[in-house]
């Protein structure tokens, strides 16, 4: 599964004065220097947004229709078995 705070921003700098301001910012992770006139900088992202299911959520998921199935189960054995069946169908 993808890791979305592992990604990173990368900046491609040829201006001495942008090079200066880029590596000041508070997100930045590592810089490369590429040849004398270029600087490669990676930037963590300001914001990451958590679009995608993670692994923990699916098994809450699960284990709570787990638990309301056997909820349902345990409560309608007080009812009888025509009942039952219509109300799974």
């Amino acid at each position: 599964m993808e890791s979305l705070r592992k990604r990173v921003n990368v900046e491609l700098v040829n201006n001495e004065k942008r090079i200066k301001k880029a590596l000041v910012k508070p997100t930045v992770k590592n810089f490369t220097i590429v040849n004398e006139d270029l600087v490669m900088v990676q930037l963590a992202p300001k914001k990451i947004l958590q679009n995608k299911p993670m692994y923990t959520g699916f098994v809450v998921l699960e284990l709570s229709k787990v638990l309301m199935y056997e909820f349902h189960i345990s409560n309608a054995r007080s009812y009888s078995s025509s009942d039952i069946a219509s109300s799974f169908n």
